[in-house]
C-alpha cells in the first residue's frame, strides 16, 4: 500500500467531515475530505500519494501546465466552496503535511496566530483594483502632475530650434523617470481614496513586487459592505480615466493576501 500525506486546503473553525458533504472534486481528483482537529482549529483535506505529490515530482512537473491548471482549479474551487460557509483561512496550493500529527502540532503550536487571522477575515472577501494604463494618454497627462515637466514643455515651447532639440531630448529622459515615480504616487493615492472611504484593511502590490505586471490595491471588504466598494470604484474609475488610469475591479476571492502579511487596517 502506497504512503499517504495531508494535502491541506484550509484552516477554521466548527467543521466537521459532516459538513463538508457539498464539496465535489478533491486535488487528486476523488471525492476524499478529511478534517483534522486540535486546540479548537479544524483542517479540511485530503491524503494523497506521497510520491505523486512530493517535492521531487511537483519540481519536475512545474513546467506542465495542464497539471498545474487542474490543481489550481480543483484547490481553488474547493476554498471557494468552504469559503462561502465558514470563516476560514484559504492555504496556498500544495500546502503539505507529512502526516496527521504533524499537521495537529502546527494547528497546536499556532493556534494563537491562526485564531485571530480567522476573526480578521471573517465574514470578509478580498477584493483588487488592478491599476492598468493607456500608454499614450497617460504620457501626455504626466505634466499635469509633475510641475518640473510642465515647466520643460513651457522653455521648449519658447526655445529657437536647437535648443528645443536638446530640451526635447532632456524631456523624453524626464518622462521615463517621472512615469516610474508617478505611477507609484498613483497607486498610493488611489489606495488612500479606497481605504478613506471604506475604512477597511489593504495591502498594495507594486509593479516590481508582481515581477512587471500591473500593480494593484488589494482590500478587505466585508460581504455586506461589496455594493459600497463597487459605487466607490465606479466613482473612481471615471475619475482616473481621463489620465490614462484604467481601474479594474475583480472580486470577490477568498483572503488569500490577508491570512499572512502585513496590512493597513483602514
Amino acid at each position: 500500500m502506497s504512503r499517504t500525506i495531508l494535502y491541506v486546503y484550509a484552516i477554521g473553525n466548527g467543521m466537521s467531515l459532516d459538513d463538508l458533504s457539498y464539496l465535489e472534486e478533491s486535488i487528486d481528483g476523488t471525492e476524499l475530505f478529511g478534517v483534522i482537529s486540535a486546540a479548537g482549529l479544524d483542517a479540511v483535506c485530503t491524503a494523497v500519494d506521497a510520491v505523486e505529490f512530493s517535492q521531487e515530482q511537483i519540481d519536475r512537473r512545474s513546467s506542465d501546465l495542464e497539471w498545474l491548471g487542474t490543481i489550481g482549479y480543483r484547490h481553488e474551487t474547493v476554498v471557494a466552496q468552504l469559503s462561502t460557509r465558514f470563516a476560514v483561512i484559504p492555504l496556498r496550493a500544495f500546502t503539505l503535511f507529512s502526516a496527521p500529527d504533524a499537521l495537529r502540532s502546527y494547528l497546536s503550536t499556532d493556534a494563537e496566530r491562526l485564531q485571530e487571522i480567522i476573526s480578521r477575515i471573517g465574514g470578509r472577501d478580498e477584493w483588487t483594483v488592478r491599476v492598468e494604463f493607456d500608454a499614450e494618454i497617460w504620457q501626455s497627462s504626466l505634466s499635469r502632475r509633475v510641475p518640473s515637466l510642465q515647466h520643460l514643455e513651457e522653455e521648449i515651447a519658447g526655445s529657437p530650434e536647437g535648443r528645443a532639440y536638446l530640451l526635447n531630448k532632456k524631456l523624453e529622459e524626464e518622462r521615463r523617470r517621472a512615469a516610474r515615480q508617478a505611477e507609484n504616487d498613483l497607486v498610493m493615492e488611489l489606495e488612500q481614496a479606497l481605504t478613506d472611504a471604506l475604512r477597511v484593511p489593504s495591502i498594495t502590490e507594486s509593479k516590481q513586487k508582481k515581477g512587471g505586471s500591473f500593480p494593484e490595491v488589494n482590500l478587505l471588504i466585508p460581504r455586506e459592505r461589496s455594493g459600497e466598494l463597487r459605487s466607490l470604484f465606479e466613482k473612481l474609475r471615471e475619475r482616473y480615466a481621463p489620465e490614462g488610469v484604467v481601474l479594474v475591479l475583480t472580486g470577490p476571492w477568498p483572503p488569500y493576501t490577508f491570512a499572512s502579511g502585513d496590512t493597513h487596517a483602514g
